[in-house]
């Protein structure tokens, strides 16, 4: 029993996790522009002089600006890079105390690892995009 658990967990989290993961966010984007197409058509059919055009500008998603991409990235990074030097430091703690195996405490700091990797590139590409947005916005003299 322990060895099927062994196989289905790995196999639950690598492969059915993230399909299950794609599937649930196509669903909900096909199924809000359903409900924005039935809202339009609605609204055409109770008031035809509405111009579809103008309608269907009024329903479409909001588009993120450059800042609002940036301060997400930084609020990613950061967030990451302080869960894997926390779980890094965590992991030490409990080393030193003796309360895991090894390969426990490798597994955990190895998981930390990838977690800080992810918050220093999310942090890096901040600062590139910051200094080259900066770069962009002064004016060029000939």
């Amino acid at each position: 029993m322990a060895e099927l658990a062994n196989i289905l967990v790995p196999l639950g989290v690598c492969v059915v996790l993230p399909v299950l993961i794609v599937w649930l966010t196509t669903r909900n984007s096909i199924i809000s522009n359903k409900l924005r197409a039935q809202i339009i058509l609605e609204a055409i059919k109770n008031n035809p002089s509405i111009d579809p055009k103008e309608l269907a500008e009024m329903f479409k998603p909001a588009q993120k600006n450059e800042k609002e991409i940036m301060h997400k990235r930084l609020q990613r990074g950061t967030i990451c890079s302080v869960l894997g030097l926390s779980g890094i430091a965590g992991a030490l703690i409990i080393s030193s105390f003796g309360l895991f195996t090894s390969g426990d405490l490798m597994m955990m700091i190895f998981l930390s690892i990838i977690v800080l990797a992810v918050g220093i590139g999310a942090l890096v590409t901040f600062f590139y995009q910051r200094k080259h947005i900066s770069n962009n916005e002064q004016p060029v003299e000939k």
